[in-house]
């Protein structure tokens, strides 16, 4: 991920925008490494990281919902285990 907001931003409404699960997974990992490393620093995650961070995390989810008919809660537990992540931000439906 970029440092420039600017340039962040636009790489993660590519990575978002592009219909490809192994996109979105990429932005959901950057965006956790990148909210670790403002942890570290005791700071939080600007907004649009944040908001950024939500939708990728809402639709990984669904599409694990509906591709493997797992539950909400398993389809999180699948990503939290197998990206090594931890549930920074929740979505809503």
């Amino acid at each position: 991920y970029s440092k420039d907001n600017k340039e962040r931003r636009n790489q993660f409404q590519t990575l978002l925008s592009s219909n490809r699960l192994q996109d979105t997974l990429l932005l959901l990992k950057s965006l956790y490494s990148l909210a670790d490393e403002k942890k570290k620093e005791r700071k939080m995650l600007g907004s649009f990281d944040s908001q950024f961070f939500q939708q990728a995390l809402k639709k990984a989810s669904e599409e694990l919902m509906f591709s493997m008919n797992l539950s909400k809660t398993e389809a999180l537990e699948l990503l939290e285990k197998t990206l090594k992540i931890q549930p920074v931000y929740q979505y809503s439906k």
